[in-house]
């Protein structure tokens, strides 16, 4: 992916509001005993992305830009543009892991079960801009 950064000024507060772990029920009893662990996880988490994988996650979680808008705003195709957005999405996943396996000693399943939340969110984003 290339380094360029043409996404909205954006504050990351905006994805954390998207993906905000609070609202997930089936995490409930987690987030009741690690929820500012998690939310210190996510804004991490977030913060180590790159800015371009920050912008398109802004634009399909936060303004609801579709893929081809997006495409355009970046000068590549749609299969490109599918490819950068569920790259961001494992990106964030992936670090969202490493920063709540660094911070807390969770069993794998519910490691897991906070990942899957996130991406899930991201998802159904995706979904709802092709």
């Amino acid at each position: 992916m290339e380094s360029v950064d043409r996404g909205p000024e954006q504050p990351i507060e905006a994805l954390l509001e998207q993906l905000d772990l609070s609202r997930a029920a089936d995490l409930a009893t987690l987030h009741a005993r690690h929820g500012s662990e998690l939310a210190t996880a996510l804004r991490a988490a977030l913060e180590a992305l790159d800015g371009q994988q920050r912008a398109l996650l802004v634009h399909s979680l936060v303004t609801g830009t579709t893929i081809d808008r997006i495409g355009e705003i970046y000068g590549v195709q749609r299969p490109t543009t599918v490819r950068w957005l569920t790259g961001a999405r494992d990106a964030l996943s992936n670090q969202l892991r490493r920063e709540v396996a660094s911070r807390l000693a969770l069993p794998l399943e519910e490691l897991y079960a906070i990942v899957r939340e996130v991406r899930s969110r991201i998802d159904i984003a995706l979904l709802r801009i092709l």
